[in-house]
């Protein structure tokens, strides 16, 4: 529980030395630093506490997604759900077996907006109960019981593809960037409350594999490319003209630049 959370901030070895110490400066800095550490969650709290009441469930889907710059612009790849539509490499993350236990105390629940199948199956694009959520965020943020690398998908979008040279897999250094989180939001499309969480990882490249990227796209043929290179404008006003054709840039773009 947030306050729950609150408290332990005031039980902290700095903390109670600062009060010890008859420091209350010391307590107060503490007290601030914590609030502003957790701020984005405050606001997510206790709007989940309001749903719990209407036994609401909230969509999850947490994923890892990344920002590749190759001279300037930004490489997105058409989507397999949405093919008019291009978007950042990534996906994702999924959960293990040893989650179930934790997942049936939660009361999490299958996606019933995407059909289940061989790829998608055990992806953390659940249901989980309001009263959950925050408890819920707390088992991510643990790390336990799921996916922590962040190449599976890399190598199935790119590499396995052959939408970029293969010698890249060598060289794969992803840096982590931020974490983007959406609080509670309504979703026009499934017609239900849901929250997005993505990690973004910058990919550390080169001049030397930029450039070798650059010149392997410059040789693909555009009347079928599943790969471009995109500007922050095209990315912020989210299109992308190709060969005369308009395309949509997903809004999880903007989150890695």
């Amino acid at each position: 529980m947030y306050l729950k959370e609150l408290f332990k901030a005031f039980i902290e070895p700095e903390v109670v030395a600062g009060i010890i110490g008859g420091g209350i400066f010391t307590v107060i800095l503490a007290y601030v630093t914590y609030v502003v550490k957790t701020k984005k969650y405050i606001g997510f709290y206790l709007k989940t506490k309001v749903l719990a009441f209407k036994k609401e469930y909230l969509r999850f889907s947490i994923s890892y997604l990344y920002k590749i710059e190759i001279n300037g612009k930004y490489l997105l790849i058409r989507g397999n759900r949405i093919p008019d539509q291009f978007q950042p490499v990534g996906g994702v993350f999924k959960y293990y077996s040893s989650a179930q236990n934790l997942f049936e105390e939660y009361g999490v629940l299958t996606d019933e907006n995407i059909p289940i199948d061989e790829n998608n199956n055990k992806d953390l694009r659940i249901r989980v109960k309001a009263k959950n959520a925050y408890k819920f965020i707390e088992w991510f943020n643990s790390r336990k019981n799921r996916e922590i690398s962040v190449l599976r998908e890399f190598e199935e979008e790119l590499i396995k593809t052959n939408l970029i040279p293969s010698n890249i897999r060598e060289n794969f250094h992803p840096e982590y960037m931020k974490t983007h989180f959406s609080g509670v939001c309504y979703s026009e499309h499934f017609k239900c409350k849901e929250v997005f969480i993505a990690e973004i990882y910058n990919l550390q490249l080169t001049s030397i594999l930029e450039n070798e990227i650059q010149e392997y796209l410059n040789i693909i043929d555009n009347k079928n490319k599943n790969i471009i290179l995109a500007t922050r404008e095209e990315i912020e006003r989210q299109s992308f003209n190709l060969g005369g054709k308009l395309y949509t840039i997903s809004k999880t773009s903007k989150w890695t630049i």
